[in-house]
């Protein structure tokens, strides 16, 4: 059997979920952080490998629930992995034998739109009420309060919050996956499944398309494209200008989450790189006097 006796290693080997003996666990990689794991049990009676993906959920409990009944609402619209088993501390899902969007050789235009179409879908699930719905100030002030930074950084970041997010929210609300990133979405010979529901939270449409724009570095030039293809998808309309808002947020957002996890991860020097592409790309929408790349990595 090849396992690897280490702490979470065990502690999956005593999940009562799965058909069969283990017999192979290994860890992957799921987005860029958090520890998950490819399971593979044989059955005894009859000659399978049945696989399964397997997430530690404990490391990350603010946004657990969240993540937890989103998929589960996406998993019964068959846009995702069916769940297996679920408790505090882990979570099983049927495992999906395909490849992330990100690494297939499609044309930009044709990723954006399978993004789009499982966005679209995912917005009209009807949210569970207890699905946190969170406003984009108290998601910027998370990822600062994370961070360690001077006191002229801190009066700087808290004065550019305010006025980034002193706009009023669009007042429709649907269930937004938080990070629809290429690598978040697994194609197989079917079709494409949605993962990854850890910032999924009740929100503005608007922002899932900035993120979108965002997460996955696409041109500032491709906002009219995506929003034309999610209106077509969605059957509404949507203001480039109030996407163009959240986009700032989002740029600044995951700048923060990767300098955030830059300080404690292996891979810290893929962290800072993608901190800095999502600084400068706030630079350049000029919106402010403040650069943050300038402010926070130099």
């Amino acid at each position: 059997m090849t396992v690897d006796c280490c702490h979470y290693e065990q502690a999956i080997l005593q999940l009562p979920c799965f058909d069969g003996a283990v017999s192979k666990i290994k860890k992957i990689p799921q987005g860029l952080s958090h520890h998950c794991y490819l399971v593979e049990c044989q059955s005894n009676s009859i000659q399978y490998v049945r696989r399964y993906f397997v997430k530690y959920l404990a490391d990350h409990q603010v946004s657990a629930s969240n993540e937890s009944l989103s998929l589960q609402l996406a998993a019964d619209a068959a846009i995702s992995p069916k769940i297996i088993y679920l408790d505090q501390q882990w979570l099983v899902t049927a495992y999906i034998d395909g490849k992330t969007l990100a690494s297939l050789k499609l044309p930009l235009e044709e990723k954006i739109k399978q993004a789009l179409q499982l966005m679209s879908h995912c917005h009209q699930l009807t949210a569970d009420a207890a699905i946190s719905n969170l406003s984009i100030r108290t998601i910027i002030e998370r990822q600062i309060a994370q961070l360690q930074f001077n006191n002229e950084q801190q009066l700087q970041l808290s004065q550019l919050a305010d006025e980034l997010v002193s706009f009023t929210e669009a007042e429709t609300k649907v269930l937004c996956h938080g990070d629809i990133n290429f690598s978040n979405i697994i194609v197989d010979s079917k079709q494409a499944w949605l993962l990854d529901f850890e910032c999924a939270f009740v929100g503005a449409r608007e922002f899932d398309l900035a993120m979108l724009v965002a997460v996955n570095n696409l041109p500032k030039a491709s906002v009219e494209f995506v929003i034309t293809e999610y209106c077509q998808r969605a059957n509404t309309s949507i203001k480039e200008s109030e996407v163009n808002t959240y986009l700032a947020c989002c740029y600044l957002i995951n700048g923060l989450w990767y300098l955030n996890h830059a300080c404690s991860a292996d891979n810290n020097q893929e962290y800072l790189l993608l901190a800095h592409q999502q600084l400068l790309q706030f630079d350049q929408l000029a919106i402010t006097p403040i650069s943050l790349f300038e402010l926070l990595c130099h």
